[in-house]
């Protein structure tokens, strides 16, 4: 990615990113990256877990090694990392509703994580309510604290 093959670079209209760019510091680093592969006006999507919510929350208690492996990131800190990569943004915010499912825990079975566990199994059930709620034409908003994903999408000039 940080050292593409020649005709790789503005080879392509788009580039989706799912989970990767909250990973390095600066942020705008790996955007600048990805944005090497499109042509002018074309579109760079990123998708990253939203660490800043009740998602977030969840996964410092039953993973914290996992949690940080990550930077957390709200809309506007995305957003500013594609500005940042020199890209325009044409958009950024929280994405879905609630996916407790996106967690990951430790595996340990012990009492210590017996509460955690019990917790991340209620905010899954939360999760398919939510869904549940959604497919009956009650829309649940895309919020800080929900949503599991944080999203951009941003044009490179030209």
């Amino acid at each position: 990615m940080f050292a593409p093959l020649p005709e790789l670079i503005e080879a392509f209209d788009a580039v989706v990113s799912f989970g990767v760019a909250e990973h390095f510091v600066p942020t705008s680093r790996v955007i600048g990256a990805l944005a090497r592969f499109i042509r002018p006006g074309g579109i760079v999507v990123t998708m990253v877990p939203n660490l800043t919510g009740w998602l977030g929350a969840l996964q410092k208690r039953l993973n914290r090694s996992i949690y940080e492996l990550h930077v957390p990131l709200t809309p506007a800190s995305l957003a500013q990392a594609h500005a940042d990569a020199g890209l325009e943004v044409l958009e950024a915010g929280y994405v879905s509703t609630a996916d407790f499912y996106v967690a990951i825990a430790d595996g340990k079975t012990d009492e210590a994580q017996l509460g955690p566990r019990l917790a991340l199994k209620g905010m899954r059930l939360l999760s398919k309510v939510l869904w549940l709620a959604e497919n009956l034409s009650c829309p649940v908003p895309s919020t800080a604290r929900l949503s599991p994903y944080v999203g951009c999408a941003a044009r490179k000039p030209g």
